[in-house]
This record gives C-alpha cells, structure tokens and sequence, in this order.
C-alpha cells in the first residue's frame, strides 16, 4: 500500500506544557454546596461531574431557536412544542470543545421511537483564526457581551445572561421572568450533521409540524448562517461556557487527545509519537484528572485508572476525531507490548537442543547447523494490573526468537537466532511433552556436536515487529484519507459508518431485493436452513447500493448456526465465480469455517481447487507486508543463480532437499487440523506443485502462458532456495533474522563480498517466494486468513467480490477495517459475523493506555450499538435444552429457541452420571470440591488449583473407561498454568492426546460431546479474578453438546454484586434446586503423585 496524502508531522508535546492551566482546569463546585456533608458532597461530584469525564462535561439544555441566512432579514424559528424538543449543550471539555444542537421529534404513538437530528459547532477547525480573543481565565466569569471567534463553525459567539419574557419562557418550556441565556454565533464553514440522511418516505411519515422544524434545522447544514438560542438557565452550563471562552489561541493540542487542534502556522497534524506514560507533563495532567477540582482539595472523589479516562466512543464528530481516539489506543497498546507485554515469556532458560539432522535424519549441506529448541516457556512477573489475570497467549509459529549464550571464552556472547514453529514429529525413542514450544534454531558457533542432543543455558528473547498494528494505523488513515494509487475515494462507505453520523437513519432503508440468481439459490436451500438463517444468507449473496447496505451484521448465540451461514453464503459465490475473502479472528476459527465449507462443497460438487488459507509458510514475515522491497542483484548473486540453475538441469534435486522445504512448510503453520491444513494451506500446496515439478522436468506441460509462467516461478524460487542452502541459510526466517542482525551499516559497502552476496540472494529468494504466492492467489476463488494476515503482498493481486468476517466482535476495529479497506475497490458486500455476549478484542494495555474503552470495543459491537443492519439467529442446534437454558436466560435474554435435535445430543450422559453419583439425570453438573487452594509459580502470574486438576482427571478417565472416545471430550480451564498441566497429565501420561484441553479464551468456537470446566478459583474472600468475567463464562457454559461439567466451589458465588458474582450463585443455585451438584472431598492428588507439583521451592500458595 502507498501512503495517502496526509498533512505534515508536528510535535507540540512541549508546547503544551505552558498551557497546562486550561488543558488541567477544574470546574468549581457551587458554594452552597459546602453545607453538605463528606458524603452528600462526594454524591454530588459523582452524579455531575465524575472524574471521568469531568473534562468531557456536557449540560443538556432544553431550548428555542432563531436562524437565518447572513443576507436575510427575518429570523426563523423552533420553538419546544408538545411534539418537538430542542435542546443546547456545550460539550467536550478540552478534549474536544463545541456546540451542540440536538432536534428531538416526539411521535405520539407509545410504541414508535423518536427521532433526532444533531448539529455540532467544534471551536477548531482550519479557518477562522485570524481574530484576537478576550484573555480569560477558565475560573473567571467572561465579560457580559464579549465576542469570542474560535474556529470558522464558531464565529462571533456572544453569550448573555438576562431573564425570559413570557413568549420566550412559552417557546423553550421555562417559568417567565427565569434567569436564562441567550447564545448568538454565525459559521462560515458547515457544522457536523448527524440523523439527517433519511428517505424521502421517513420524512413523509411526519406531521406537517415537525416535517417544517425539520426543514428548517437542515438550513443550519449551510454555509454562511446565524444563530440564536434562547435557553433556560444552569449553572454548569455557564460553568462549561467559562471554560471555552478561556480557549487559549491557537489552541494546542492537550493531553491525552494530543492533535486535535489547530497549530498556527502549520496544519492538522498527525500523531506519530506519545508522551511516555512516565512523562512528566502528562503525569501533572492525569493527576490533575484523577484528583479532581484542586480547589478544594482533597478531592472526594476515587482516582480512577487511565484506562478509564475516556468513555468508549460510538460516534465521532470528524476524521481527525475518529483518528486521534483510535491512534492513541493502537499505539499505547503497541508500547504496552513493546515493552511489558512481549516481555512476558523472555528470560533465562536451560532447555535441549536437538540436532535437525538426528530428528529428521536429514545430513546435507548446511543442516548441521539447525536444531530444535524445546522450551518450558513460563510467564514472568507482570506489573501489577489487571491484566496479569488474563492468560498470555504462548508464542506462536512465526514468532522471532534470538537466544544469547555466554561464550567458551567467558567474556563475549554467541547469538543464536531462529523462529517459534509447531512442535515437529520426532522419532519415537525422544519424548516431547505437548505442552512445550518448539523453536529452530541456527547456531552461530562452529562447533561440532556430532549429532548428540545438547543440554544449554541462554537468555531468550521473543518477539515480532507489530506488523498488525501498523497495518491498523495505515488502514485507518486510508479510510479516512482515502488513497488515487489504490482506487479508494475519500468518501468511501466505510468511513460514513465508521464514523456514524447517520447510521441510526438505516432502519428506514428498504432491504435490497436479492438477485434473481440469488433468489433461485436461496430457494434451492429452504429445507436445509431456517428462515432467519436463509434472510442472512440473503444478505450475503445481494449486493450493496449504497453505505447503508454495504456491511450487514449477523449475530446469533453459540449454536445458531452463523458458520454454517457463511458457507452457504461462500457456496453462491462459488457457482458464480465470484471470488470471497473470509477472515477470522483465530485459526481454530478458520478450521471451523473451512471445516464447514469443505463439507459442503463436497455434497454440492462444486469443487475445492482454488480455496487456499495463508498461515506462515516458510517463514514468512513482516517485510512481506509492507511494500515491495527491490533486490540488489549483484554480479556474484547472477553467477551463483546460473551456475545453480545449470546444476539443477544437468542433476536434479536432492530428494533430502525436499523433506527439509517440506519440514519447513508443515512446521511454520499454526496447531490445528492437521488434515485442513494440508488441504487448503498455500504453502502446502506450492509444496505439492514443487515436487509435482521436480518429478515431471521436462515433461511439465507448457501448453499454455500459464502453464509456462508457473513452471519458471517454480524454478526460480528452487535455484533461489539451494544457492542459499550451499551458503548454510536452508530456512527463510533465519536468513530475515541473520540480516537483521548484520545492521544497516553493513549494507553494500562492497557489492561482491560475501555479506552482500547473501542479503541479495535472500532478497531474490523472497520476492521469488512472493511472486509464486501471488501467482496462485491470483487465480484464487476462496482466501482464508486472519485478520493479522489480510494485508500481505501476496495479496495484492486478489480481488474479492465479498469479504466475511468470521468472530468479529473478538476482532479490534483497527484490526478488522485492514482487510475492508485493503479491497474496498473490488468488494461489493462485507458481512460481519459474531455475538456480543461472547468474547470482546483482547486489549493488553489496561492501565496504561488511556482510550482502552474504545480499543476494546470491537467493530461489530460499535455497528450494532449505533444502527447497522443486523439479521439475528435464534434457533440453536448445539446444546441440549438443559445446558442451553442458564446459558439463554443468563445472557441473551431467554430468546434462544431450541431446535428438536439438540435434544438428542450425547443420550449416554444421564446414565453415566447417575450410576456413579447421586444426582438426578440431565445434562449439567456442578462439582464442587472442598477446601481447595490455588497456587502458581514463583515469580509467575498464572495459577493452578491442585484439587480441580485431580478432579478434571479422575472425569475424563471414568468417561475414557466408560468407552467415551478421548475425541470427543473437551476439557477447558480459565489459566494458562493450570491449562499446561492438564495436557501433561492427560496427553503425556496418561496418553489421553484425544482429548482437547485449552483455555477458556481459545474455545470460541469450538464444540464438543462432553465438555468439562475447571473454574481454578474458589472465590473465596470474593476473589475469582476474570473466572468472574461474564464473556468469558458465556463461552465456557456453551461449549458442550449434550455434557457438560463444571469444576468449583459451591461458595465461589459470594456475596459481591456484580453481574458475573450473581450469575455463578444463580448457576450454582440451579444445580442444587435440580440436585445435580456432585460433592468431592478429597479427590486423589495425581499432580503431586505423578509429576510432583506442587513443591515449595519452584511455586507458592496464594492466600
């Protein structure tokens, strides 16, 4: 992608120190109040201005207007009726100062909603700066008949305090002869409208009254108008209008929103670097917010944290608004992982290295060079917030890694550097517990080892450049900006529902009829899906008209069938060569979906050729997303290609050769479906066509420019790959890393030596790697990816009719928009899938970043909350009733319907738990362990609760005795610790590797026959960390099919008042009303009895 066209950088971060007097200022309390008590007094802080927002203030003000065009003489006018509301406020603080006009209609119907139209004035803007203000201070009444000018919107702002007469107290609902206030202004520059874009029929449905208060609003939608508003007296609007005549000029941008003003002498600026959390100037500001008014200090009022500074924001005045919020969010969270997060797993290890020649007993050139790390990767201690109660992902296949060993000699270091891939096949004579990470490595020292396994001491260091940020920032500003190069127009779809001015105006949008294509596929599939499943299915094969029908939501709970939707939706577009994009927060959520669309291709006969899903093929990563990157092709590199391609003809290639790109391929793709994998994968099938190649010569078929253009693709990538296995680099991620490591400084000081003469070739060998990945992408019907991933050059040639988002609402809304926009010119329908009540974006930044609010607020949820379309699924499939009814009354509502095969999910349940235990038959069981502790290790912040381990064991063994396949039991657990020592007990020792054991967190989406749950904490002292959280629990209970088992504490519901403490007592309570709670002492300790943990020495109880 090119950059768009954006105005320059400018860093006023020091500026902004000498201002801090308006940026920091406080709104005093009205003396009367000090007669209250401590208490009396603190409520009222709270209920006015909280210390969240008290920057962000805004005082609703019921009110009637004037207005006129500048060269007209009369003054227009809307008046508060019976049926039409019109209030004023001031809004925005220092953050985001401006007027606010809201026209309410109210319909006389009970059952209708109103309507609302909103117009804002912001006091910034590019024009208008040219006129001196008054000098105020933000705690001092401005002059009665001042005239303010701060932007172009809001020019020659007048604000008086007299009385109402007795027409104008009729017009705005006030008492006659009240205080109130009038506020004059004119714009030169059009206001921010918002409600406005309605049809022609909605607007006819209104009486002739408002329809006329209406049309005279919309005239305030022009340039070069005057207004005049008539409102009823509060103090805090005064208070608010103090603080905005206090405006310095130019106005600088403030902390936290730090661009958000105009600059004099330059233009709206971009944010490329923050203030450090430690900076000095903006600890002064967040200490001012958090302490409250200063003066009366000490304030009353909690300090709140900074990641609740900033309310999530569903709308947006303006792009820059839009682009501050989400800027400031993506790059607090890119520091937070820079520098704690990623930090997490790096430290001191002792592991083994085993030599890639012994497990594969592959001996060429160059391989004794590369072992397998095997690493017990552990957490380390966390700053102390609330994100340390959240599971740290392990790292994943791609994944840098450079491990540094003190050397022979005692004083330098050696550096190794290789990459995170899934963990290999290793011969049957070395046991390699699962849970472990495998890393390659490629070692710097020249010694011999012989083959033998090595026992090493290193420090190692993960991490990856945020590539997914990054490409979150440049889509961003692309929808905003929109970019000539790549055929996105400025006023694109998604940036008017991005920022969502009239998106609460959709529901009176007429659906599109479907095609007349679509309507006989749609009829051809009636007796397969239900008919809120075949409105959605609908939707995704109709395409859109205009922004309101571009992105369509379909939202359903767990079970409904949302998958199965998107496959029917992919099989449409597949008989009409319409090529799809299908994006998804996860891999375990692409096997599903791909899962799903294999299954019904099949059945349909439409074929699987052409449906690729990237992964990290052979190592590719995060400069093959950015933009193209030109070889520096040297005389020695073209001597070296064509020697090697020579050699290539006269003998062929070595068969070992192969098994090494082979091994490289399988191990540099994600853990799942090892099966799907081979199917769908890109890398995959290069594999297949490169060997298919080698096998054939000359024989390959050259019939065609496409059969001719693949095989020299082909040829090329392989001449590129052995030039630089002979120079000891065999695998692409070592090479990136090796080169990284060398430093700018050593580029190309002399084109021929043997430095240069590498970098060139790894150069050559990934645009080669990149041209054979974009040939077949190409020719691609169905791509499958996740969001991280949609924005690679291997893409560029892809052009997508329709893009499906799979678990959106787990995806970050920087995250999600990369893919839309990246093809917006191609793309005539987007269809997001998800369900709110389940996971949310994972943002690691808690406490550190002060827009998290709105970070973690997925696109799908902001969409849904603000009018986007929505087609809802109800009928689930999944769950027996008897598990599904908690789960639908507890999070949606008790709006789930079950359909009648659900009820004849895993009928062996009932007799399985009622022979063994005294409990009544059904589906759902809880059991509760007694006396309990949890424990974790030293210096680790994830825990483990012995007793529900032994307790997890002793079920899934009675159900392995009892002939249940491993395959179809689920074990989930809410840590990562305790989670890694399930799959050593189950998988390792027991041989149990059937059976699924993962976080809670990674289950979305997943479903099984029988599912158990280890809750971990007991809750006593009402501690139960995110077991508490209501996302997480919705997930957990829904995962089961016809069993399912909770694992806890009968107490853990304790007294707290939250919403997640509650609904533990009320499923605990269920259980027990229904008897089907299972009381265990003291179960068998199997962890301390096999693997000896707990010990005092390597972890500690917490109390």
């Amino acid at each position: 992608m090119s950059e768009p066209n954006l105005p320059r950088v400018i860093d006023f971060t020091g500026v902004v120190r000498d201002h801090l007097d308006w940026y920091n200022s406080y709104l005093p309390a009205p003396e009367n109040l000090f007669r209250l008590d401590r208490h009396a007094f603190r409520r009222y802080r709270e209920s006015q201005h909280t210390v969240n927002d008290y920057q962000i203030f805004s005082t609703d003000m019921a009110c009637y207007i004037n207005v006129r065009r500048e060269y007209e003489q009369e003054f227009q006018t809307i008046a508060c009726t019976d049926h039409t509301r019109l209030r004023f406020s001031i809004r925005g603080g220092a953050e985001l100062p401006h007027f606010c006009l809201e026209l309410q209609l109210i319909d006389s119907n009970p059952g209708n909603k109103q309507r609302s139209f909103t117009i804002i004035w912001t006091a910034f803007g590019n024009k208008g700066f040219d006129v001196d203000r008054p000098v105020n201070r933000p705690n001092q009444n401005p002059r009665q008949g001042s005239i303010h000018t701060f932007s172009s919107r809001l020019q020659g702002v007048q604000f008086l305090w007299t009385t109402l007469s007795t027409g104008e107290a009729a017009r705005c609902r006030g008492t006659p002869n009240a205080d109130n206030y009038t506020i004059t202004w004119s714009h030169s520059e059009v206001p921010y409208g918002m409600g406005f874009d309605l049809s022609v029929d909605a607007l006819a449905s209104f009486p002739s009254d408002q329809n006329q208060a209406v049309g005279i609003f919309r005239q305030l939608l022009s340039g070069n108008m005057q207004v005049r508003v008539i409102t009823r007296a509060r103090g805090n609007l005064l208070e608010n209008w103090k603080f905005l005549a206090a405006m310095p000029m130019p106005t600088l941008g403030p902390f936290p929103l730090y661009d958000c003003r105009y600059i004099s002498g330059g233009t709206w600026c971009r944010i490329d670097t923050l203030p450090a959390i430690s900076d000095e100037a903006l600890i002064n500001h967040i200490g001012v917010r958090q302490r409250g008014w200063m003066n009366n200090p000490p304030s009353f009022v909690t300090p709140a944290v900074l990641g609740n500074l900033i309310p999530a924001i569903y709308h947006f005045i303006n792009e820059r608004h839009y682009e501050v919020i989400k800027t400031v969010g993506l790059l607090r969270e890119a520091e937070y992982q820079r520098t704690t997060y990623c930090n997490t797993f790096n430290g001191s290890y002792t592991f083994s290295l085993y030599p890639l020649s012994t497990v594969h007993g592959v001996h060429t050139q160059g391989v004794d060079k590369y072992f397998y790390a095997i690493l017990d990767v552990t957490t380390v201690r966390l700053p102390s917030d609330v994100f340390v109660e959240n599971e740290s992902a392990l790292p994943e296949p791609g994944t840098r890694v450079t491990v540094s060993q003190q050397a022979s000699d005692g004083n330098s270091k050696e550096t190794w550097l290789g990459t995170v891939i899934k963990l290999p096949s290793f011969p049957s004579h070395i046991r390699i517990p699962s849970s472990l990470v495998a890393i390659r490595l490629k070692r710097s020292d020249q010694t011999p080892t012989g083959g033998h396994v090595l026992e090493v001491s290193g420090v190692v260091k993960f991490g990856n450049e945020q590539s997914a940020i990054r490409q979150a920032r440049q889509a961003i500003r692309y929808v905003l900006y929109g970019d000539h190069n790549l055929k996105i127009p400025k006023h694109n779809y998604l940036r008017e529902l991005l920022l969502a001015h009239n998106n609460r105006t959709i529901k009176d949008e007429l659906p599109v009829p479907a095609p007349a294509a679509a309507q006989n596929y749609l009829d051809s599939i009636r007796t397969t899906l239900n008919d809120q499943q075949i409105a959605a299915v609908q939707e995704g094969t109709t395409p859109s008209t205009c922004y309101k029908n571009y992105v369509t939501l379909i939202t359903g709970p767990p079970g409904t069938g949302k998958t199965s939707v998107s496959a029917h939706i992919a099989a449409f577009h597949r008989k009409w060569r319409n090529p799809m994009l299908i994006v998804c927060g996860s891999n375990y959520g692409l096997d599903e979906i791909t899962r799903k669309i294999l299954k019904l291709f099949t059945k349909d006969n439409l074929g699987t050729e052409g449906i690729f899903r990237l992964d990290t093929e052979l190592g590719e990563d995060v400069d093959n997303q950015m933009a193209p990157e030109m070889a520096h092709t040297t005389t020695e590199t073209q001597r070296n290609f064509d020697s090697t391609r020579q050699s290539l003809r006269n003998a062929g290639i070595d068969p070992k050769f192969l098994e090494l790109l082979r091994f490289s391929v399988e191990t540099a793709t994600a853990e799942t479906d090892k099966k799907l994998t081979k199917q769908v994968s890109l890398g995959q099938h290069i594999l297949r066509r490169v060997e298919l190649a080698v096998q054939l010569k000359s024989e390959w078929p050259q019939g065609t420019e496409m059969e001719k253009s693949e095989m020299a693709l082909i040829w090329n990538l392989l001449t590129y790959q052995i030039s630089l296995a002979r120079r000891g680099s065999l695998f692409a991620e070592s090479m990136n890393a090796e080169l990284t490591l060398r430093g700018p400084s050593e580029l190309f000081d002399d084109p021929e030596s043997p430095e240069d003469v590498l970098r060139s070739l790894v150069t050559s060998y990934k645009r080669a790697w990149l041209e054979i990945q974009q040939f077949y992408l190409e020719q691609a019907s169905i791509v499958l990816c996740t969001a991280s991933t949609a924005g690679r050059k291997a893409l560029r040639r892809f052009c997508p009719k329709i893009i499906i988002v799979e678990e959106a609402t787990q995806i970050s809304e920087g995250t999600a928009i990369s893919p839309l926009i990246r093809f917006y010119p191609s793309v005539k329908k987007v269809i997001l899938s998800g369900d709110v009540a389940q996971l949310p974006p994972t943002v690691t930044s808690v406490s550190r970043n002060e827009a998290y609010n709105s970070e973690r607020l997925s696109l799908f949820e902001r969409l849904l909350a603000t009018g986007v379309r929505q087609i809802l699924l109800a009928r689930q499939y999944r769950m027996h009733p008897s598990i599904a009814r908690f789960v639908s009354e507890s999070f949606y509502e008790g709006n789930l319907i079950n359909d009648e095969s659900a009820s004849r999910q895993t009928p062996e349940m009932d007799q399985f738990m009622t022979r063994r235990y005294d409990v009544a038959p059904g589906r759902s069981h809880f059991v509760s362990v007694k006396d309990s502790e949890v424990w974790r290790l030293r210096n680790g912040t994830s825990m483990f609760n012995p007793k529900y381990i032994s307790a997890v064991t002793k079920f899934v063994r009675d159900l392995c005795a009892a002939k249940c396949p491993p395959e179809d039991i689920l074990v989930l657990s809410y840590y990562a610790e305790e989670r890694n020592l399930l799959k050593k007990l189950l998988h390792d020792e027991f041989r149990l590797s059937g059976v699924d054991v993962m976080s809670v967190d990674a289950a979305q989406g997943r479903e099984k026959p029988i599912v158990i749950v280890s809750t971990t904490r007991p809750g006593r002292g009402n501690k139960l960390g995110h077991v508490a959280d209501a996302h997480r629990m919705c997930v957990a209970l829904s995962r089961a099919q016809g069993g399912l088992i909770v694992i806890g504490d009968e107490g853990m519901g304790g007294s707290a008042n939250s919403r997640a403490f509650q609904l533990w007592r009320n499923f605990i309570n269920l259980h027990k009303r229904e008897k089907r709670v299972i009381y265990l002492n003291s179960p068998e300790d199997v962890l301390w009895k096999i693997l000896r943990v707990p010990n005092n020495e390597g972890f500690e109880k917490l109390q």
